[in-house]
């Protein structure tokens, strides 16, 4: 089962919430860790570590991609504060340190232990996940219509605040310090510490990812993967094959543009490893059903009910442990195809040989013209000051939405980097703030432990430290990495350059259950809380809208939105893929 943890922190001398274990031990959570101030609850109690002042929960692993081992800190490092043990550790965790004054929780930098936090009657309860946060609370939150609208207008960027009232997120390295029944959050680990550091040769970063792959998969006795036949899935696939028992699968769409599974075949081939191969089914999804009920925000996708449903059959026929996959990859590895990495270049003092090496490059990656490279490049920001705008998505949004989100900068901890920094690099952070966000939406209920390896926080500062044109070099995506693994992986992998996905089977949701997303959406929460513009929401489904593939991605979008409003407005958050 997925690691779910839940740390209660209240003043000195205040007595202990019996309810609160009660609730949690019905749930089958323990306590694993009591002081005056704290207690840990959580239900492995296996995935506890003391460093020091310290108590840590979660997948810990020391710099040399080894498990820590569990034993009293006198045995181990000497570890005195959170700051050392970003520099001596790394895994999927969260920690909380006791110093005199005030209680500090601190979340590692992948992201991969989700973190969520709130304060009730005085007491801050600090969960892996809502439905717990709630469970151990008794607490019901109320939907925040006006962060609601924010969530559909960030297009993606996670935030410390939810659409869930009194609810926050604790982002990826930053540490919450509790004192006196006052919380502040800091940052304690930035991505800009990384891109200034001397990058990797090709065979020290393959062996980095190799290392961190390999740490994860000997956690496991057995492990399912979702492989594409695509590089980044690939890598996993290759790191994690002689570690545990691997099954693999490849889900497919009714159209040849999302039909993986030749790719995934000859992956599976080369690597020796059992594949199962599926096609998405209709049948399996339920519109008036949310896939991320349990999430603090909307934000899912119905064709993701089908891609749970058939994960979790396949982790109980085949006894895994746990589900890896190849997220990520396409963000820690930098597949752009932007002017940036020329930009970077001649910022960075390139001569005019290596202006022209990229320049060309760029060019047969995008198939664009060099006069469009150059035209592109002049319109990315060189002067001191932000390189990368977050853009926002006012799709279908009332235009009142619009008008008093678009006066509000959208922020990040991470995109906040030096005057100086290249605009190449902050594209960079962004995208591995994408992927973050898209690793919350994992349902810590789930009966086995989602992990995505290559966001490892070694991972992602070692390819933070490599230039961005290396992305782009030879003409292909994600360069760097592909040419680490070209004698690992089979020619197919390697000489890849199409994607696939799910896009025709949301189409076919879309198609299928027309007048019942109609009556749903027209009629729905979105459109009564004025959230969402209902003529412009007439128009995207109409038939003629349709008919040229439209809106059906925001479509869909908004229908999960309603779907996520009625869990919470019933507090029915049954899992969608049961």
């Amino acid at each position: 089962m997925a690691r779910r943890f839940l740390f209660e922190v209240r003043d000195p001398g205040r007595a202990e919430s019996e309810s609160v274990a009660r609730r949690l031990s019905q749930l089958g959570f323990q306590l694993l860790y009591s002081s005056s101030r704290v207690r840990l609850f959580a239900n492995q109690p296996d995935a506890v570590r003391r460093l020091g002042k310290m108590v840590v929960f979660g997948h810990l692993f020391e710099r040399d991609a080894m498990p820590a081992p569990s034993a009293e800190p006198s045995t181990i490092l000497d570890i005195r504060c959170p700051a050392e043990v970003l520099r001596h550790y790394w895994g999927g965790y969260s920690l909380c340190f006791e110093s005199d004054d005030r209680v500090e929780i601190m979340r590692d930098p992948s992201g991969m232990l989700t973190c969520y936090y709130g304060s009730w009657d005085d007491i801050f309860y600090v969960a892996s996940d809502v439905p717990l946060l709630c469970e151990a609370s008794g607490q019901q939150p109320a939907i925040d219509c006006h962060e609601l609208g924010r969530t559909l207008y960030v297009n993606g960027l996670p935030q410390r605040t939810t659409a869930l009232a009194g609810i926050f997120q604790l982002l990826p390295g930053m540490t919450l310090k509790i004192v006196k029944g006052r919380a502040d959050e800091a940052i304690i680990w930035s991505p800009w510490t990384c891109v200034d550091r001397q990058a990797p040769n090709l065979n020290t970063f393959r062996q980095i990812v190799l290392d961190c792959i390999t740490a994860w998969a000997t956690q496991f006795p057995s492990i399912l993967i979702g492989v594409s036949g695509g590089l980044d899935s690939s890598i996993v696939a290759l790191g994690a094959r002689y570690h545990t028992e691997l099954h693999a699968f490849t889900i497919a769409t009714g159209d040849p543009r999302g039909d993986e599974r030749s790719f995934a075949r000859s992956l599976a081939h080369a690597l020796n490893i059992p594949l199962f191969e599926a096609t998405y089914d209709l049948a399996a999804v339920d519109i008036s059903r949310s896939s991320f009920v349990h999430a603090s925000r909307p934000g899912g996708r119905a064709q993701l009910q089908a891609y749970d449903k058939l994960l979790v059959d396949l982790a109980e026929r085949h006894s895994a442990k746990a589900f890896f996959s190849g997220v990520g990859g396409d963000n820690v590895f930098y597949l752009t195809s932007s002017a940036r990495p020329l930009v970077d270049r001649h910022l960075m003092g390139g001569t005019l040989v290596e202006l022209r090496s990229t320049l060309l490059d760029i060019c047969r990656l995008t198939g664009s013209t060099p006069w469009q490279v150059f035209r592109q490049a002049l319109q990315i920001p060189r002067v001191p000051g932000p390189k990368y705008h977050w853009r926002p998505n006012a799709e279908l949004l009332a235009p009142a939405v619009i008008d008093y989100l678009k006066e509000e900068q959208l922020t990040h901890p991470w995109l906040d980097g030096p005057v100086d920094s290249l605009p190449g690099k902050a594209a960079h952070v962004a995208m591995i703030i994408r992927a973050q966000g898209y690793i919350e939406a994992q349902d810590r209920r789930f009966p086995f432990e989602p992990v995505h390896p290559l966001m490892s926080q070694p991972i992602i500062e070692a390819c933070l430290s490599v230039p961005s044109w290396e992305a782009c070099r030879g003409g292909s995506d994600r360069s760097f990495a592909r040419r680490a693994f070209t004698g690992d992986l089979p020619p197919t992998v390697i000489e890849r350059r199409i994607k696939g996905g799910p896009d025709h089977f949301a189409l076919q949701i879309l198609r299928s259950h027309l007048p019942a997303i109609r009556a749903r959406l027209m009629d729905g929460a979105l459109v009564r809380n004025h959230i969402v513009d209902r003529r412009a929401l007439e128009v995207a489904l109409s038939e003629t809208s349709l008919a040229s593939g439209g809106r059906y991605t925001r479509i869909l979008s908004l229908l999960d939105a309603e779907a996520w409003i009625d869990g919470w407005s019933t507090a029915d958050l049954r899992p969608s893929w049961l």
